[in-house]
């Protein structure tokens, strides 16, 4: 049952995905992976640097060269944050750029691409014997 629109759907469904779509989902999940532990080792990092300002305060009423260092340390891992979150919204803007595009979606689908004929080549091979012969 249902109309062809909905066995299409389903047949393609059926499908597995193109060679491309699962490289590019490996591509994604090694990004995210990365990014992820980038994430957990600037947080580890933040906490640590946080946790020595909170004690270097807690205990000294005056600005030291420990203190410093911590202060230093924070506003180094709040860079290296400022980085990680970029390169994150790097990927999220091409990965919506990508999505949005329908043409670019169709041209990654290389293999299909290189199996694909174009019918007036098709007619030229059944013509002319060989369409790639320039005499």
């Amino acid at each position: 049952g249902g109309s062809i629109g909905e066995r299409l759907l389903e047949y393609l469904r059926a499908l597995p995905p193109p060679f491309e779509f699962a490289a590019l989902e490996a591509l994604l999940s090694i990004a995210t992976d990365d990014l992820r532990a980038e994430q957990h080792a600037l947080s580890l990092r933040v906490d640590s640097a946080l946790a020595a300002l909170r004690r270097s305060i807690t205990f000294s009423t005056a600005r030291t060269p420990s203190s410093t260092k911590e202060f230093e340390a924070v506003r180094e891992a709040k860079e290296q944050l400022r980085e990680a979150s970029a390169k994150a919204r790097v990927l999220g803007e091409c990965l919506d750029k990508l999505v949005d595009n329908d043409e670019d979606l169709a041209r990654m689908h290389l293999s299909a691409l290189h199996d694909w004929r174009d019918p007036e080549e098709e007619e030229g091979h059944s013509e002319n014997g060989d369409a790639n012969s320039d005499s």
